[in-house]
């Protein structure tokens, strides 16, 4: 299709050309209340309409004064899936908040709820996709250029859950020969690890779904996104 952006931009660009990949459509506020109940490593967010998103909203406020920057996101409700999510990094104050919230809804301010989380430094982005069958990960210098297909990864493994043996055994390495790469491989598998219910290295419980992860300068992980859409647990 020649584009290049979050799954969302695909969904749009198919569907002007008669595709219909709303089977991988979902909705983001949702998806982010779903993380919220998993015991995974995260940041806390908060989402309210675009016409609570004022200073007077004691909420907001209190929830600013914890962090200093900010990731905000312009997301359409669930009625208005034609419209694009609009995402902004590296925020500061509420002022730059406020002035994103109203250029990225201008026109359509009933139509989006906006959502705001803690910005932090990362070295890593990953993603890992948890399948009946399969589970597969990628990590690379920068999450949102790895899930938009800027860059290519610096590791990535696929792991077939039927196989024999420990599960180290059943996993395939693609990339990570160099010092860079091999850090980063070390990263993913520890994300991969928080997935893991119990000491079961044969075949073990896992989160099922589609996750997203950053990894903080300090070398915190962070879950930053999940999805439990069928087309992803089928994997």
């Amino acid at each position: 299709m020649g584009v290049r952006g979050s799954v969302k931009d695909w969904i749009l660009v198919a569907k002007e050309k008669g595709i219909d990949l709303s089977c991988y459509d979902s909705d983001k506020n949702e998806d982010l209340k779903k993380l919220e109940k998993l015991d995974l490593p995260q940041d806390r967010s908060f989402s309210c309409s675009y016409y609570d998103f004022v200073e007077t909203n004691r909420e907001l406020m209190n929830f600013m004064n914890h962090y200093e920057r900010f990731i905000v996101r312009a997301i359409p409700i669930p009625e208005k899936k034609d419209l694009p999510r609009k995402p902004q990094l590296n925020l500061k104050g509420f002022e730059s908040c406020k002035r994103f919230a109203e250029e990225a809804t201008k026109g359509n301010e009933q139509d989006y709820t906006i959502i705001i989380s803690e910005f932090a430094q990362q070295i890593y982005g990953g993603v890992l996709i948890v399948g009946k069958r399969y589970v597969r990960g990628e990590i690379g210098k920068d999450l949102v250029n790895l899930c938009f297909g800027k860059d290519i990864p610096l590791g990535s493994f696929i792991l077939d859950r039927r196989g024999l043996g420990h599960i180290e055994d059943k996993t395939i390495w693609f990339n990570g020969e160099s010092g860079e790469e091999k850090d980063a491989r070390k990263y993913l598998w520890r994300a991969f690890n928080h997935l893991r219910f119990g000491d079961d290295s044969f075949d073990p419980i896992l989160y099922m779904g589609y996750f997203e992860f950053i990894v903080r300068t300090s070398g915190e992980i962070k879950f930053v996104d999940y999805k439990d859409n069928e087309n992803y647990l089928s994997y």
